[in-house]
């Protein structure tokens, strides 16, 4: 009896230090892969989030808690479309390890983020699916400054040659959008007879509704103190708005309506110190 009890004994202890061996090894591949990234993250078999390091708030300023429990593409991403998000998908339904997966998010304060992500599939001791671990970068001062960099060259371009005034006015808020994301641009031109900003040109992606925002556009006058682009002209000082939808200062809500519009962002055009209009930009996406 005393033989069965200790023979029991120690098959309990072999158990708990099998299970505990991969505890052990996961808390050390932590430890291991932080050494060489920002965070370390974990998914389950149904890819939900189920841990991510403290890192990603401390790195980012993103609140890992409201990823946790949900999926990737459960939560906005500014520089991916749904045909990206399936290829992604599809790349996870395969169990194949994947790099430098980069996810364009907004933080809380409005600030953009760029994430880099790379993932390999884990399996337990009988070869069935457990779900995806891996790590991520902020590889947003890089991707700053490959855009500054890309704007850089657009807008001399744009200047360059013998253009229209409104030609180099629209090519310039291309640029600007197509660098930072946005889904329209507008510029908003200071009249000096009446003080008023009047609008005078405008650049937007192909989509109905954001180019009859545009259109609708043509027709605002703003006093300084007025709407978002009034303060801007009244005070010289960029504004930022993270929905617009829901903004007291935003005028003309009539004309947000229907738009798919929600982010806003209004600085100064600037000449010789004085300011002579403003440019006006609008997202999508909450922002």
């Amino acid at each position: 009896m005393a033989t069965r009890r200790r023979r029991a004994a120690g098959a309990r202890k072999a158990i708990t230090r099998g299970r505990a061996k991969p505890a052990r090894g996961a808390a050390r591949f932590r430890r291991l892969t932080q050494l060489s990234s920002d965070w370390y993250w974990e998914q389950d078999a149904a890819f939900r989030l189920t841990f991510m390091s403290s890192y990603i708030d401390e790195r980012t300023g993103l609140d890992a808690s409201s990823y946790l429990g949900r999926k990737r593409w459960e939560q906005p991403a500014l520089n991916l479309t749904e045909a990206d998000w399936e290829r992604h998908r599809a790349q996870l339904e395969r169990r194949e390890p994947f790099r430098d997966f980069e996810i364009q998010r907004a933080a809380s304060d409005g600030r953009s983020v760029w994430l880099s992500l790379s993932g390999e599939p884990v399996f337990d001791g009988r070869g069935r699916f457990k779900g995806y671990r891996g790590v991520g970068r902020d590889v947003t001062a890089q991707k700053r400054s490959e855009q500054m960099l890309r704007l850089e060259h657009q807008v001399a371009h744009a200047l360059s040659g013998e253009r229209e005034p409104n030609e180099v006015v629209r090519a310039v808020i291309r640029a600007l959008c197509e660098v930072e994301g946005w889904a329209c641009g507008r510029y908003f031109r200071l009249e000096q007879a009446s003080g008023l900003l009047r609008f005078q040109d405008a650049w937007c992606v192909a989509d109905p509704a954001v180019r009859e925002f545009a259109e609708r556009s043509r027709t605002i006058a703003l006093r300084p103190g007025e709407g978002l682009s009034g303060k801007v002209l009244q005070s010289g000082e960029p504004i930022w708005s993270q929905d617009t939808v829901h903004d007291p200062r935003v005028q003309y809500k009539t004309l947000w309506e229907g738009s798919g519009l929600h982010g806003g962002f209004a600085f100064a055009v600037v000449a010789e110190g004085n300011v002579i209009g403003v440019l006006n930009f609008s997202s999508q996406a909450v922002r």
